[in-house]
């Protein structure tokens, strides 16, 4: 991701923002086949560099909101020709075990509901409601659209391959005007065969502030399929969150904004509504009270 954040003091917020929104860590379980092989001057994460490049990732791997947090946003689909749609959507978050999960709901063009539950950690899994079931979502379906039109999808909001077991690391460089460390993810080889899916991440992991410069999805061949990047930040009390954050296809050039439009963070939320079967049961919004809304 790539942060064009507006305010002096943002940078070192940058790392827990992008987590509230997209970084929530799973493991291999949900990973396709292992296709991409990393540079031949990338080594094994933590060795030849003094164990710089193992810290560094343990520290994004760490770091995230440490209590329950709810968001309203709207999908913002720009494609490179046409007009603008806006889907709007809801998310609740919270940490569960080894890692984060999410509770997704987001409303298609016609106005009808899509819910996701994202799990991730050690041992991640996904499940959907539409059309009154709630099923297990496959790894194929990890990388379809939330809803038909925009570029996100729920891979976009798990990032698992921060978990994934074969990771390189690459010298420090310069991206953007900022020292940044290379990292090539590959995804291990798995029951999905050849489930559709990106073959490998290359991301840029600041080294002063430990947040992704940028990130890209790959193709078996190298080349990049997504890009997302993160645009602006907005404070709320004293969390930074992601304000906007782009989803870019890089075969169209249209993009998706992920636009967050209110917050309320620091909440008392029940598990219960992060178990499956309660997708089927609709959920309201935290007491208006508690929810700052944007307005610039």
């Amino acid at each position: 991701m790539t942060p064009a954040v507006k305010g002096r003091d943002a940078p070192a917020a940058i790392r827990r923002a992008l987590l509230v929104l997209l970084a929530f860590p799973a493991a291999a379980a949900l990973a396709g086949p292992s296709n991409l092989i990393a540079p031949p001057d990338f080594g094994p994460v933590g060795q030849g560099d003094g164990g710089q490049s193992g810290a560094l990732l343990e520290r994004f791997r760490d770091s995230g909101p440490a209590e329950p947090y709810y968001l309203e946003f709207q999908l913002q689909t720009i494609p490179r020709r046409g007009d603008v749609r806006i889907t709007r959507g809801r998310l609740w978050g919270a940490r569960e075990g080894g890692g984060l999960v999410l509770r997704l709901c987001v409303w298609d063009a016609a106005g009808g509901e899509h819910r996701f539950l994202l799990r991730n950690g050690p041992e991640p899994a996904g499940w959907s409601f539409s059309a009154g079931a709630v099923v297990p979502l496959a790894y194929g379906d990890m990388s379809k659209p939330l809803v038909e039109g925009v570029e996100v999808t729920p891979f976009d909001m798990q990032m698992p391959y921060l978990y994934w077991p074969d990771v390189r690391a690459g010298k420090v460089t310069r991206v953007l005007g900022r020292p940044a460390r290379q990292f090539v993810f590959s995804p291990p080889r798995g029951p999905s065969g050849g489930a559709s899916g990106p073959a490998g991440v290359r991301a840029y992991f600041d080294t002063e502030f430990n947040e992704p410069v940028q990130t890209e999805l790959l193709a078996s061949d190298g080349s990049v399929t997504t890009t997302l990047s993160l645009v602006d930040l907005k404070r709320v009390g004293k969390q930074w969150i992601p304000r906007e954050v782009d989803v870019r296809d890089e075969s169209t050039r249209d993009k998706t904004r992920i636009f967050v439009t209110a917050a309320a963070l620091g909440l008392d939320l029940s598990p219960a509504l992060f178990l499956p079967e309660e997708l089927a049961v609709e959920v309201a919004p935290p007491e208006g009270r508690l929810i700052a809304r944007f307005h610039d």
